[in-house]
């Protein structure tokens, strides 16, 4: 199980552990600023891996919101929510050399 987690978002669990550890304080604070109050389905850690598995497999939103049971445009609003807050802690994969 720990290889296919680290195979789906390129993380082991420890430093997805950690990434979470600094991405939850700052997407708080930018969710608070933006005064957008939604409610999610899902938890901002599973949030943090679905963007994760978007990333690491490059595959469709539309089947991330299959894998995820969201709604596509639910898809999309929350990985622009939190995109701009990964991409502070991680290089996003196009710009990684």
């Amino acid at each position: 199980m720990p290889s296919t987690f680290r195979s789906f978002t390129g993380l082991d669990v420890p430093a997805f552990d950690s990434v979470y550890a600094e991405v939850e304080p700052r997407y708080e604070e930018k969710e608070r600023r933006a005064d957008d109050s939604h409610p999610f389905k899902l938890t901002l850690r599973n949030r943090l891996l679905m963007l994760l598995v978007y990333y690491r497999l490059y595959v469709t939103s539309r089947l991330v919101s299959f894998l995820f049971d969201l709604d596509h445009s639910n898809v999309l609003r929350d990985m622009r929510m939190l995109e701009p807050v990964v991409r502070e802690l991680l290089p996003h994969p196009t710009e990684a050399s």
